[in-house]
């Protein structure tokens, strides 16, 4: 029996990560930037999109605010980045009509299926607090780093994703201190 090919091309990769993009802006008065990355940033062809959201804290402050603290598992997540990115989806339902069940979430789940959706606020691009407090609670503390190199903005009037998206403070590297507990606490 042959398996299920999950993969999709770029094109229609990045057909839907637009449409996702342009309804966000849209639909959430709270979000003022959608980004990029991963391999549809890169041009691949793959399963799954992944969108970062600049908000003014709607979202982003309240998941930070219920994250527990670094690493504590058995409380319904892990700590990671799709862990981080499940409870955003979590608090946008409580904003859209319909919840999970409404359009925007219906759409999501259409093929491809796989949509990330990780929300930021708006202080990730000058306090490095803020950015630390967020690597504590992932297991990639140089996420923010690594995605910075490919990220691209959504650009609303070109209905396409560009050059622009605004870096991370101190180019998305968490203070030492942070480093050094994810390297204690995951055994590096």
């Amino acid at each position: 029996m042959l398996g299920v090919n999950h993969n999709h091309s770029n094109a229609v990769l990045m057909e839907k990560a637009i449409r996702v993009a342009e309804q966000l802006l849209k639909k959430y008065k709270f979000v003022s930037k959608v980004g990029l990355f991963g391999s549809t940033a890169r041009g691949e062809n793959g399963s799954d999109i992944y969108l970062v959201i600049i908000d003014d804290g709607t979202i982003s402050l309240k998941v930070l605010k219920n994250l527990r603290e670094t690493r504590v598992f058995g409380q319904g997540y892990s700590s990671s980045r799709d862990s981080y990115a499940k409870m955003c989806c979590r608090q946008l339902a409580l904003y859209t009509p319909g919840g999970f069940l409404g359009d925007f979430f219906q759409y999501i789940r259409e093929i491809p299926r796989a949509t990330d959706l990780v929300f930021l606020n708006a202080g990730i691009v000058q306090h490095r607090e803020y950015l630390d407090r967020l690597a504590l609670y992932m297991r990639d503390p140089f996420f923010f780093r690594n995605i910075r190199e490919d990220i691209l903005l959504f650009l609303a009037h070109a209905k396409k994703f560009g050059k622009g998206f605004p870096s991370f403070a101190n180019n998305g590297v968490p203070s030492n201190l942070v480093v050094g507990q994810n390297e204690w606490i995951m055994g590096y």
